[in-house]
Parts: structure tokens; C-alpha cells; sequence
């Protein structure tokens, strides 16, 4: 059972109780710097070896040849960076219409916005390094299509697993 944990409290959390967290819209040194100290904390008060358990990023990832196609495949989901959307706004048009109000610097931070596999094996290798030993290909790319050659001839050769200093 994994725990989603965006936050330190729900990161201890998962590490006392859960078989790994799994964290949303987070970037790799949030990961490092927070919620991975905080998730083998919660693990070693309750006795359990934080390395046997998972550290998940969700890297949602919009790929496209042309820059700003892979901006509008991200944009789609741009409502999700707006809290009110999660709390009040119930219309999939309304969450969409607020997602316009969202600046493209706030997407580029949030999500994987690529135009080659170069760039979606740098992201992913950023999270790896940070210490996430799982991560979560989430995309939401213009034209999937294009994606599983990217990911198989461009991506998958260039990550590579961290080496424990």
C-alpha cells in the first residue's frame, strides 16, 4: 500500500505505516530535502528499514517535437495546481477555464514539458538522484502516439540507476 505524502506529516506517516509514499507535482529537491528524511524517520520509529520501502514520484509529462504543443498538453491539466479546484469548483469546464489562468512558468515547474527524450530522461534522472526509487510516468502529452518510441529510444537508454556513494 503506498501513501500519497506531500507534505512531511504524511511522509512519517508512510514510513510507519504504509509500503512507501508516492508524492504528486513535487520536485526532486523537495523529495531529498524533506519528504525522504521525514518518510525513513516515521519508518525507523516503528522499526523498519526505510530502504526496503518505496519512494515514489509522480512525474506527469507532456511530450511533443514542437514546444508549443507539449505546453498546451500541459495545460489541459494546469486546474490541478489551483487549490480551489480541488476544494470548491466540481465542473471539469470550470477547472479547465481556471487552468488558463495558469502561467506557463508554474506549468514548466510543475510538469515534465518536453520536445525530446533527452529532456524527459533528465527530469526523471533529477528524481532518481534525489533518492526516489520508483517513478511514475504519468502523461498527458497532445498526441500519445509519439510517446512510446520517445520513451523507448530516447528515454529508457539515457536513465541511469544512482550510485550509493
Amino acid at each position: 500500500m503506498l501513501c500519497a505524502a506531500n507534505g512531511p506529516i504524511m511522509a512519517r506517516n508512510a514510513g510507519r505505516y504504509a509500503d512507501g509514499y508516492v508524492a504528486v507535482g513535487v520536485p526532486p529537491a523537495y523529495h531529498r530535502d524533506v519528504l525522504i528524511p521525514a518518510f525513513e524517520r516515521g519508518a525507523r520509529e516503528e522499526g523498519r528499514d526505510p530502504d526496503e520501502l518505496m519512494k515514489c514520484a509522480w512525474v506527469s509529462t507532456s511530450y511533443h517535437p514542437d514546444s508549443e504543443k507539449a505546453l498546451n498538453g500541459a495545460r489541459v491539466y494546469g486546474g490541478l495546481l489551483i487549490p480551489e479546484c480541488y476544494n470548491y469548483v466540481q465542473d471539469p469546464r470550470v477547472i479547465e477555464q481556471r487552468a488558463l489562468l495558469v502561467r506557463d512558468e508554474a506549468l514548466h515547474q510543475a510538469f515534465c514539458i518536453a520536445t525530446s527524450g533527452e529532456q524527459i530522461a533528465a527530469s526523471f534522472q533529477g528524481f532518481a538522484e534525489a533518492g526516489c526509487d520508483h517513478l511514475i510516468w504519468a502523461d498527458m502529452s497532445p498526441d500519445p502516439t509519439l510517446v512510446a518510441d520517445v520513451w523507448a529510444n530516447d528515454v529508457v537508454p539515457q536513465l541511469k540507476v544512482p550510485v550509493a556513494p
